[in-house]
């Protein structure tokens, strides 16, 4: 039997160990904490009985994830609940861009020519979207299998997020796509993401934007739960400090920070080899807030009170605005800001007469700012 060491029980390591526990490894995980699930757990961060996400809360990814679904997680106690609409991003008063689960209602909600345009936008790809999920979560070497569609995506996704929202006219279309958009952290004018706002759009049609019920360590559970289901072993306040130190095996999967891989190496990668694990730079982190609502958070939108995700951050020029300051190295007066409310659509996370809700912005990484009212400035909308 092959055996595999998987250190790290974030969401992936924990996938990595469960799709080879399937097919038959010997599996061990280590995790430092006394916890498994990295950025996927659930806890009661405020008040005993309320269960608030440490960190994701919604998961188009996760219900879209070809690996989830080899997985058959929901054979193992996971189950998606699905808001009645996936996203909205309110733009004052009752307007707002939506996006439905239906591209029917989408092309509907958007005024002018906009819809016609988001169909033509969207329709192609969402034909071959079991395909693309494929596509663009695994390797990108080789032939594609599926050429057109492989290309359709392609030709759209390269677009920074500032070019394709010249397909639009109005406010509604093009808040829509730079909310979805910004999810990349990055400026709106790099390659590509228009292409990551393409995708999350897609998968809003394709299989919505649900919450796992009971929070995300669900997903989590699930994955232990298939790992166990095969003999595999979950090791939790074993912090490995050398590779050295794992027991031998036929495979070693890291599920850890670059510059961690160099602290463990011991010394293999001091040299030239470790420079691009050296050299590595994180990305931008997030200012998170966390809430205990007495009720459901009263939005001016009607819509917004029927999704679990809001974007909240104006036309596309702000949240344009606000992502350029994070890269410049601040954080503007007022930030794009995502929401989260699972209890419109879960309401086993919390007593009757208690909703959760979370927000967040971006912030450059390592700042120390607390920008907990500008946050909630952008309640208002």
């Amino acid at each position: 039997m092959r055996s595999a060491v998987i250190v790290g029980a974030g969401p992936n390591g924990l996938t990595a160990a469960a799709r080879l526990a399937r097919e038959g490894w010997k599996v061990s995980v280590y995790e430092a904490r006394s916890t498994i699930g990295g950025g996927s757990r659930t806890a009661e961060l405020i008040e005993t009985g309320v269960h608030h996400d440490v960190c994701a809360a919604v998961h188009p990814a996760g219900a879209s994830s070809v690996a989830f679904r080899s997985l058959r997680l929901e054979e193992h106690g996971l189950r998606w609940v699905q808001p009645e609409v996936p996203l909205v991003h309110p733009l004052g008063g009752e307007r707002a861009g939506v996006l439905y689960r239906s591209l029917d209602d989408t092309v509907a909600a958007l005024p002018g020519r906009d819809g016609a345009r988001w169909r033509r936008l969207m329709q192609p790809l969402l034909e071959d979207f079991d395909y693309l999920t494929g596509f663009t979560q695994g390797p990108l070497i080789g032939v594609p299998r599926n050429p057109v569609a492989a290309a359709q995506f392609g030709l759209r996704a390269v677009w920074p997020a500032t070019v394709l929202r010249r397909m639009f006219r109005h406010d509604e279309a093009q808040a829509l796509l730079g909310g979805l958009a910004a999810h990349s952290c990055l400026p709106m004018n790099r390659p590509f993401t228009g292409g990551l706002g393409l995708m999350l759009g897609l998968m809003g049609h394709a299989v919505g934007w649900p919450v796992a019920e009971g929070g995300s360590q669900s997903i989590v559970d699930a994955l232990a739960s298939v790992i166990r289901s095969h003999d595999g072993e979950l090791h939790t306040d074993h912090e490995v400090m050398d590779l050295r130190d794992l027991p031998s095996a036929d495979a070693v999967l890291l599920d850890l920070a670059p510059r961690q891989l160099v602290a463990m190496s011991g010394g293999r990668l001091d040299g030239w080899r470790g420079r691009p694990y050296r050299r590595f730079r994180h990305g931008w982190s997030a200012c998170k807030v966390d809430y205990v609502l007495s009720g459901p958070m009263p939005w001016t939108a009607s819509e917004a009170r029927r999704t679990a995700t809001l974007h909240l951050g104006g036309p596309f020029s702000e949240v344009e605005q606000s992502e350029a300051i994070v890269q410049r190295g601040g954080v503007g007066a007022r930030p794009f800001v995502l929401v989260a409310q699972p209890t419109v659509a879960d309401p086993t996370r919390a007593p009757v007469g208690r909703h959760t809700l979370w927000a967040y912005c971006h912030v450059p990484n390592g700042s120390p700012l607390n920008v907990t009212d500008r946050i909630e400035a952008q309640f208002d909308r």
